[in-house]
């Protein structure tokens, strides 16, 4: 896949691509998920919470407010017809709608909705069945152009009631959406107008093969219009990837993988999209890995290891067995040393790659106890390079736990 990234012309970024820049991301998620209002098309709490949760206008109980001030609305009719996103716009000044504050954070408001619910479980487990609840929504992040569009990040968590705590301290997961929810200052066919006219220049930009007139948010279209539906996930996880923002990418990077998993099984994954599906993996991977979270980093790592020799894939699949202490590392490690050391012809420079096995086993090493063996696979590294920081410290190490 060619990156078309180096073309983006950052003379040509201007106001107008804030707003298509949040338009994009909201017309990315599923069609049936994209709530937007207007001044005459109203979008009231009550038809959203139905949509989403299937709650019933007889069903809730009270709505109570924090954005700063507490809130509380007791009435069926007034919280149905509710409009949660106008606050954001009618208290905006000029551009900013950062306005709302709850808990000290500027642009956040939280609803907490209190509701009944009879409905019957649909499986044998009743662990799952509920009479109240509540619904919480946070609203955060509020942006766009004040004559255009104002887009808002909304987050809703249905709790999972706590009956009796089991053994392990766990309960079930709580059900989460999060959405981006869009305020419209003009109407929707002017909105339209002008997004359809930017896919047009792109689009005879991009026939022509003249990518290097991309505007930022041209090049932006191409990716996300352009290629299949995975590589708009890509692109998302990518730009959340590169801004170190893990857990943004891995929702992006996952959806991705997913998609080219079901092209796998379909019989329609080309070489090229494996490959890609396996840089998803590393990345979903490297991912988790930064969050400690070893043992879902570990699920997509191995897969990585299988199918990618490399010397970046390989030391991160390395990393995660010996993060999770698992009792693989020490063999791992030596099963690629013992391959490449056998091998009589090398097409590309190993010595990094030697060096990282060697580290990595001495790691291990320690972590066994064996400190002689150990303490002689380090003193040889310093052979090599006498201001080693990591044989040097691996020493000392030993050499505390010994006087120890």
């Amino acid at each position: 896949m060619e990156n078309t990234s180096k073309h983006i012309d950052l003379e040509n970024f201007d106001i107008d691509s804030i707003w298509m820049d949040s338009e994009l991301e909201f017309r990315h998620q599923n069609e049936n998920l994209q709530f937007r209002t207007n001044l005459k098309d109203r979008l009231t709490f009550g038809e959203v919470i139905n949509t989403l949760f299937d709650i019933q206008k007889e069903d809730i109980h009270q709505l109570v407010i924090n954005n700063g001030y507490l809130q509380l609305i007791s009435e069926n009719d007034d919280i149905w017809k509710y409009e949660f996103l106008n606050e954001h716009v009618q208290n905006g000044n000029g551009r900013d709608y950062l306005n709302n504050n709850c808990a000290g954070v500027q642009g956040n408001s939280v609803l907490t909705l209190s509701f009944n619910t009879y409905e019957k479980p649909t499986t044998k487990d009743d662990s799952i069945f509920n009479r109240d609840s509540i619904l919480i929504v946070h609203l955060q992040y509020p942006k766009g152009i004040k004559e255009k569009s104002c887009y808002v990040q909304v987050t809703f968590c249905l709790p999972t009631p706590m009956y009796e705590r089991p053994l392990r301290g766990m309960l079930p997961q709580s059900r989460t959406i999060s959405l981006l929810m869009a305020f419209d200052e003009q109407n929707k066919e002017e909105l339209d107008k002008e997004y359809e006219l930017v896919v047009d220049s792109m689009n005879q930009k991009a026939i022509a093969n003249r990518h290097d007139e991309f505007t930022y948010i041209e090049s932006s279209l191409f990716y996300t219009l352009m290629y299949p539906i995975p590589s708009r996930n890509l692109f998302y996880g990518e730009r959340s990837f590169t801004e170190n923002r893990f857990l943004d990418a891995i929702l992006y990077f996952e959806q991705a993988y997913f998609e080219l998993q079901k092209m796998y099984w379909a019989n329609q994954l080309t070489d090229e999209l494996f490959t890609l599906m396996i840089d998803c993996a590393y990345k979903i991977g490297f991912c988790y890995q930064d969050l400690k979270l070893y043992n879902k980093a570990y699920v997509y790592l191995d897969f990585v290891a299988r199918y990618d020799s490399s010397f970046v894939a390989q030391s991160e699949y390395i990393n995660c067995l010996i993060n999770l202490k698992d009792i693989r590392s020490y063999h791992y490690i030596e099963s690629k040393i013992q391959e490449i050391t056998a091998a009589e012809t090398r097409e590309a420079d190993y010595t990094d790659f030697i060096n990282f096995l060697t580290r990595r086993r001495c790691f291990c090493l320690v972590e066994f106890k064996q400190y002689e063996q150990a303490e002689s696979e380090l003193r040889k590294i310093l052979e090599v390079d006498p201001l080693n920081d990591f044989a040097i410290s691996e020493l000392n190490y030993i050499h505390d736990l010994k006087s120890n």
